[in-house]
């Protein structure tokens, strides 16, 4: 694990561990109740902590999920065919009372053998950053919190990119060169950014065309001591990239606004032959891209999230 993860996520690892330890010492199974975003996100934290631990179970009385899912997804009642004394029970949904009160009719005790673990890490390295620092605001703006921005033309409403599906990404990104610079499109208030600094990329910068949002995004990272810088303007205006080599998008906006951005770094390309890389998320405007022949796709890494994939562009340079 790389330094910069253990900076800012030591206290996490530390809780999983314990539970980890906890559940090999005991020879106890894990019962994960709750699977979406953070039963996912736990699941992987524990799995990639200590192989031995076998989670045996993962209840959630909501989601649907194929029958081939491994392991099977049960709805709470699957407690009272079980010996609550062999398992231990990880709570990752908001309503814990609703947990306490009904495992506990089937052998499962705050703090021994169930824990909220929600309330402890939350349900994504972003959440735990939060739960620890209430300065910290990296939620994502929504449409009826901010119509007004999302009614403009071309503006796109991209899916939150978080949690479990991290790793499988920046694990890539962080090998495309050698030397990074980094630039996210329609970066928020910066999580992205975050993720862009914790693999080891050192040159890294967003661009943000809501004010109050560019100036969250640059607390944050100042909060963080992350050196990383997000221009507020439209990205459109943004030309001086001659120095970058990895672009990314998650689906920030569409048309016109996506066709002068792409348009801007083919210039850029022409301008400073390097070696480039578009990664772009939920890639609705693909198209675009590789019309006119000096990116073309790389590949495609299958994510897992509401929006799977990822497509790798690369230059012909």
């Amino acid at each position: 694990m790389n330094s910069r993860k253990m900076t800012y996520l030591a206290d996490l690892y530390s809780y999983i561990k314990n539970i980890g330890d906890k559940a090999v010492l005991s020879n106890k199974q894990i019962i994960i109740w709750g699977y979406s975003k953070g039963g996912a996100f736990v699941r992987r934290l524990l799995e990639e902590y200590d192989q031995r631990i076998r989670i045996a179970y993962i209840i959630d009385d909501c989601m649907q999920i194929p029958a081939d899912f491994s392991p099977k997804l049960y709805r709470s009642t699957i407690l009272e065919y079980i010996d609550g004394s062999r398992y231990i029970l990880l709570s990752t949904i908001k309503d814990y009372l609703k947990v306490e009160k009904y495992a506990g009719e089937f052998g499962f005790i705050s703090e021994q053998n169930m824990f909220d673990v929600r309330s402890r890490i939350g349900v994504s390295y972003i959440d735990f950053l939060q739960i620890k620092n209430d300065r910290l605001d990296f939620a994502y703006v929504t449409v009826k919190e901010r119509p007004d921005i999302y009614s403009q033309p071309n503006v796109a409403i991209s899916t939150p990119f978080e949690g479990v599906y991290v790793d499988k990404l920046f694990n890539d990104i962080s090998i495309l060169e050698e030397k990074i610079s980094f630039l996210d499109y329609g970066c928020g208030k910066g999580q992205i950014l975050f993720y862009a600094h914790v693999w080891g990329l050192d040159n890294v910068k967003g661009i943000e065309f809501v004010p109050e949002i560019a100036d969250q995004a640059n607390l944050n990272m100042k909060e963080l001591n992350i050196p990383a810088h997000v221009i507020c303007n439209d990205a459109r205006a943004i030309t001086d990239i001659d120095d970058v080599n990895v672009f990314f998008f998650n689906n920030p906006f569409l048309g016109d606004i996506f066709e002068t951005v792409i348009d801007n770094i083919e210039k850029s390309a022409i301008r400073n032959p390097r070696r480039i890389h578009i990664v772009y998320l939920n890639p609705r405007c693909h198209r675009i891209v590789i019309k006119n022949g000096i990116f073309k796709l790389d590949r495609q890494l299958y994510i897992d999230a509401g929006d799977p994939l990822a497509n790798f562009y690369i230059n012909e340079a």
